[in-house]
């Protein structure tokens, strides 16, 4: 949610510093020059990227607004639990508890262990698991890093090509208006306002909440082997705190 704000709360500093300056606003609205960096930044995209990756985009994008907030400490405790459990009642009686999960990693390293799956296989289904989706976020990430770089190119090529015009008409019919000099900019300066109030910051942030995720599943990873291996819960909720 905090990312929703963070994006309106960039383009109203964007544009209220304008009207607070006494600029006005339709000095910008050039829908010709928006359109050729919106083209030809996703034409970019489209020769850089595969169609699966642009699919795995749109389905992962709203994660940036409703990122799963995991509470480590809870989940820490909770792994203990499931080790004394284990100790009392043994693996089979993780089976129910697994069904009642709504994280989808705790649920699939729950029904391995209650399946009795040896530490080392246990250890590198969850690895496998977490390289997965790690790889994924950075894939997207790397897409809206590759985009913003277009879309600052395609806007500083916009303005060459607008000042070219602009300065082989004034040569040929006189100096125009300093009005029309001006539209000469505002391909780069859409360029440059796309790349780093939308997509530098949603790339930044596909990639600070893979680490996030990343040191979550490599706790609970620890603990699922911990149990499995019938450490001592005592032993394993210290080293679980160090997380």
């Amino acid at each position: 949610m905090i990312a929703i704000f963070g994006l309106l709360l960039a383009w109203l500093a964007l544009y209220g510093s304008l009207m607070l300056e006494g600029h006005s606003l339709a000095v910008l609205s050039d829908s010709n020059a928006a359109l050729f960096v919106l083209g030809g930044c996703v034409a970019s995209g489209l020769i850089h990227f595969r169609l699966t990756t642009w699919q795995l985009v749109w389905r992962l994008f709203p994660a940036i607004f409703w990122f799963q907030d995991r509470n480590q400490k809870v989940v820490a405790q909770q792994l203990v639990e499931w080790a004394q459990q284990v100790r009392r009642d043994g693996y089979v009686s993780l089976d129910a508890q697994s069904s009642q999960q709504t994280d989808e990693f705790l649920r699939f390293g729950l029904q391995l262990v209650a399946d009795g799956v040896q530490p080392h296989s246990l250890k590198q289904s969850l690895n496998a698991r977490i390289q997965s989706r790690e790889a994924q976020w950075l894939l997207v990430a790397s897409f809206f890093d590759a985009l913003a770089y277009y879309a600052i190119c395609i806007g500083v090529l916009g303005s060459l090509i607008d000042g070219a015009f602009y300065l082989d008409t004034s040569l040929s019919q006189g100096w125009q208006s300093l009005h029309s000099l001006i539209t000469v900019f505002t391909p780069v300066i859409y360029g440059i306002a796309l790349s780093t109030v939308f997509l530098k910051p949603v790339a930044g942030k596909f990639r600070s909440e893979s680490l996030i995720h990343r040191q979550f599943e490599s706790m609970v990873l620890d603990g699922f082997v911990a149990i499995a291996e019938g450490e001592s819960p005592i032993v394993m909720q210290r080293r679980l705190d160090e997380y």
